[in-house]
């Protein structure tokens, strides 16, 4: 993957729609009486663009700096010249951290550590009152926010305090950081959204408002005139959250992918030259054709001029799994459901070995978020629609292909009417 195709990325822009209703899954805002929609457009950095103005004379902070994201954006911007470097964590470096800050110190750069939450504002102003009596510390030229924390789980098993958590260490973080720096001459304040207030990803609400908030604020700041960017990534390979869950061959083969971090490195040094910061900024090394078989009832509709995203409706499976159904008879039909049913289980379950049909599939590790995504995928299989609860209410392989050969013949279809529409 060449770094002109990962960095492809979309700014998100705000068309003023005067008539009309808003289309499925549509982003829709009000300002001063006159309704916006929102859009995403495809760009590519302009060639032999301005190197990043990264300074030795400036300190550059960073939240989240004591996670593995956090030492890769350190190692970035050191190699782009940057001496001072302040790693700020809700808790202390780790050990393969501790060894990456060591290579960094032997490499000549000046790397301080600090113990703050960046939700905790009484905290966070202790860290930079710290950082401003460090006489080798010259004064801050920008900071980058990197802090996170996930409470995933389906929406309606969410609660106030699940969502509180997940928002709190990007939305209150970043909030504490416009207080602390509003009064000071910054380059750049770098906030690190996420892909996930682009696309939404079922299981992560708190997540995706938490950083679409962070897109929010660099809009507020931005007219200001405090240089702000707002960067959606997509999950980075071998390092980061997602990474941290396992999730780095799923997003392979679902078509969301994962970014190279030396890509993901050059992509923000990239992003940094750009000035004036305007419009959030995604940075997706995406398939979107792939996704769109894995996952079209979910995108949204800010996404159809992106490129080789084929019209809604056209995304079909290479191997037409309906219309062999539709070609069997008998007892081969509910064998192929079966089939079709297992192979899904062992791709959201991440192995290879099976279940038993009559196996509880919750027993064998499925939870709420697989569930969501293995109703995706029947449902993309089947071509038809499938309740909400449906894997809750048939949870073994044998009950629910038993289902949807009902929901394919026709019997017990009418259930799934008017349920599309509330997917997480």
């Amino acid at each position: 993957m060449t770094l002109k195709r990962l960095a492809t990325a979309v700014r998100r822009t705000r068309r003023p729609v005067r008539r009309g209703r808003a289309a499925p899954r549509e982003q829709v805002g009000y300002a001063r009486e006159r309704r916006h929609v929102a859009r995403v457009h495809p760009r590519r950095p302009a060639p032999g663009g301005a190197p990043a103005p990264v300074r030795p004379d400036g300190t550059y902070l960073i939240t989240g700096g004591t996670g593995g994201l956090g030492l890769e954006a350190a190692r970035t911007l050191h190699a782009a010249g940057a001496r001072h470097l302040v790693l700020v964590g809700r808790g202390a470096p780790g050990a393969e951290t501790a060894r990456g800050i060591t290579r960094l110190r032997d490499a000549g750069a000046c790397v301080r550590t600090f113990t703050a939450d960046a939700a905790d504002l009484e905290s966070m102003t202790a860290a930079f009152d710290a950082v401003g009596r460090e006489a080798e510390l010259p004064p801050l030229a920008a900071v980058l926010h990197l802090a996170g924390a996930l409470d995933d789980g389906a929406l309606l098993l969410q609660t106030r305090d699940r969502v509180r958590r997940a928002m709190a260490a990007k939305a209150v973080g970043a909030w504490n950081l416009h207080l602390l720096t509003r009064d000071t001459d910054l380059d750049a304040l770098v906030l690190y959204s996420s892909a996930s207030a682009l696309l939404g990803t079922p299981g992560q609400a708190g997540y995706a408002a938490g950083n679409a908030f962070l897109d929010g604020l660099a809009s507020y700041r931005n007219a200001l005139g405090a240089p702000t960017a707002a960067v959606q990534w997509g999950s980075w390979a071998g390092t980061g959250m997602s990474h941290r869950a396992g999730l780095d061959e799923d997003l392979e083969r679902s078509g969301e992918g994962t970014i190279p971090v030396e890509e993901g490195g050059a992509a923000l040094l990239g992003l940094l030259a750009e000035r004036p910061f305007a419009d959030p900024v995604a940075v997706l090394p995406t398939d979107w054709r792939r996704l769109a078989d894995h996952a079209a009832d979910t995108l949204p509709s800010l996404l159809p001029l992106l490129p080789d995203r084929p019209p809604a409706g056209a995304a079909a499976r290479p191997a037409d799994f309906r219309a062999a159904l539709d070609a069997a008879r008998g007892e081969e039909r509910r064998a192929l459901l079966v089939r079709e049913v297992r192979r899904q289980v062992g791709t959201v379950l991440g192995r290879a070995e099976e279940v038993d049909g009559d196996g509880d599939l919750f027993a064998n590790g499925l939870d709420s978020l697989t569930a969501i995504r293995l109703r995706h995928g029947l449902q993309q299989a089947a071509r038809v629609g499938l309740p909400q609860a449906v894997v809750f209410e048939h949870p073994t392989i044998d009950a629910l292909a038993g289902h949807l050969l009902r929901a394919v013949d026709g019997d017990g279809g009418a259930e799934e009417d008017g349920e599309e529409g509330s997917a997480c």
